[in-house]
This record gives structure tokens, C-alpha cells and sequence, in this order.
């Protein structure tokens, strides 16, 4: 009975030993290039919400940014069925903003985040057409599945008809 008392005495003495160890502060790791662009877009630009890691939506996801070396599954080069698209680089790469937003009347979409930087759009959608704009200025069209993968022009908007 002795050594059992004197077991349960050394486990106590022994936790009691480890609870007071010095415990050093968790110290956090270094934000990467990616998550400071990501908080500093949803500083200059509120409402946004982070999806994913580099990956931006307002409008209940109605726009969408994805940065350019952020992962996502459904950023292939090319815009889902449905969207329609703008990249800050030519040949569909580079940071890349997501639309889905219609009208009859024209749905004004900025690109205002990619700071007129639009190297390459592309209309995803299965019907409707999709202009390229610079304040009233229409640059160029795209119809219902097509894209420009190299323009030069400064574009403010792309602008979606159903």
C-alpha cells in the first residue's frame, strides 16, 4: 500500500515539476507575400473576404480576385463556365478578377482592383456578350466564349449583357 501512496505521490510531485516550466510565448510565423497582398487589398478595398489563400470576393461572390500565385482548383488559365473574366497579365495569367454579374441593360463590372491593368479578359458565359470599356468607350467585345489574351489598351470596366 506503501508504494502505491509513494507512486501517486512521485506523479505529483512530477506534474507539478513540468506545470512549472517556463513555456515560451508562441511566437507567429511570418506573413508571406501572398497574405500581405491578400490583407492589404481588403484594407484598401472593405467588404472583402478571403476564400482562400490569395483569394478575394465582395458581393457574396459576385467579384472575385484571385492573386497571381494563389492556388485555386478552379483558376486554370481560363474562366469557369458562367464567369467572365480579367487578368493583370497577357495570356489569361497573373492576378485574375471573376465576375458573374448580368443584366439585359449592361452589368458594369470594375477592374478598378487591377488597377487598369487588364492584359487579358475572357467571356466564360454560354450566351450573352461582354465588353471591354475605358469610361465610355467601348475597346472591344467578346462574344459568349471567347477572350483577348493580349490587350493594350487601359480598360476601366467590363460590362456583360445577357
Amino acid at each position: 500500500m506503501m508504494t502505491g501512496i509513494r507512486r501517486t505521490a512521485a506523479a505529483l510531485v512530477a506534474a507539478a515539476a513540468i506545470a512549472a516550466l517556463p513555456i515560451a510565448p508562441a511566437v507567429a510565423a511570418p506573413e508571406s507575400s501572398l497574405e500581405a497582398r491578400t490583407s492589404a487589398i481588403i484594407a484598401a478595398h472593405p467588404g472583402g473576404v478571403e476564400l482562400a489563400p490569395g483569394v478575394i470576393a465582395w458581393e457574396k461572390g459576385a467579384v472575385t480576385l484571385t492573386l497571381d500565385g494563389a492556388v485555386s482548383p478552379q483558376s486554370v488559365g481560363t474562366c469557369l463556365t458562367g464567369q467572365y473574366c480579367a487578368w493583370s497579365g497577357t495570356g489569361y495569367t497573373g492576378t485574375k478578377l471573376t465576375f458573374t454579374a448580368f443584366s439585359s441593360g449592361g452589368t458594369s463590372s470594375s477592374v478598378a482592383l487591377l488597377s487598369g491593368l487588364v492584359r487579358s479578359s475572357a467571356n466564360a458565359r454560354t450566351s450573352g456578350t461582354v465588353r471591354a470599356v475605358n469610361g465610355s468607350s467601348v475597346i472591344y467585345s467578346m462574344s459568349a466564349g471567347t477572350g483577348n489574351s493580349a490587350n493594350g489598351a487601359t480598360l476601366t470596366a467590363l460590362v456583360c449583357y445577357s
